[in-house]
């Protein structure tokens, strides 16, 4: 049914966001082995799990570090299964890795890992955080259209 669609932005959620990043390398494998059409422009994770709730030994930074392309995470600053400091750690080791392609993050304030921000807080809502994310998310898609493959603005 999407056959006609050869440029793709992939999208998940949660564990959604580990699919799609392994959706996204299988693409640029096939591509790579066959010369296939289908083209990943970025991927866009919401709630990417570094790890279970409570289990801060068992990373999943192995699957961030193996992204090929423009990415941008959107996390809540509460989220359980993305402590602060490992994340910080995690994003500090992709830029030490010299990666070819721009990795934004998008900090969700209070956000829990459904991006949901206390009623009691004080300082935002969820939907003033919400529609940050919608603008920016926007704005990173546009952008992909000027960026190849390997990360470099065309």
């Amino acid at each position: 049914a999407m056959k006609h669609v050869k440029r793709w932005i992939l999208m998940g959620h949660s564990n959604g966001a580990r699919v799609a990043i392994a959706l996204a390398s299988e693409m640029l494998d096939a591509r790579r082995l066959d010369n296939n059409e289908d083209l990943p422009l970025g991927v866009v994770l919401f709630s990417f799990p570094l790890h279970a709730p409570g289990k801060h030994d068992d990373l999943r930074d192995d699957e961030l570090m193996s992204l090929e392309l423009p990415t941008f995470i959107v996390r809540g600053t509460r989220d359980t299964f993305s402590r602060q400091d490992l994340f910080d750690s995690a994003m500090k080791t992709m830029s030490d890795a010299k990666k070819a392609f721009p990795i934004i993050v998008h900090d969700v304030i209070g956000g829990n890992h459904s991006l949901q921000v206390p009623k009691s807080s004080k300082d935002t809502t969820t939907e003033i955080e919400l529609d940050g994310v919608r603008t920016a998310v926007t704005n990173f898609c546009i952008s992909l259209k000027n960026i190849n493959v390997a990360g470099r603005v065309l």
